[in-house]
């Protein structure tokens, strides 16, 4: 879709154009605590965590958890 080669965006609701069943998921399940949730699949082996640290930051936190070959991102 975007950034990605390999992937599936579970739902994105950061702008009005991308709402509707985004906006139902961020805010019926997850209750706005994430904006947005991809899963990856990447070529690079890498453990990794990134959660809520200033230089991620624009336009909300942008966290990141990388285990193997899967790395999930998701919005704080």
């Amino acid at each position: 879709m975007k950034f990605f080669k390999y992937g599936i965006e579970i739902f994105d609701s950061r702008l009005k154009k991308y709402g509707g069943f985004g906006h139902f998921i961020a805010g019926k399940i997850f209750l706005w605590r994430l904006y947005y949730l991809t899963i990856y699949i990447k070529k690079e082996f890498k453990i990794s965590r990134i959660h809520e640290i200033e230089e991620y930051y624009y336009d909300g936190y942008h966290n990141s958890i990388w285990i193997g070959f899967v790395l999930i991102s998701y919005g704080t």
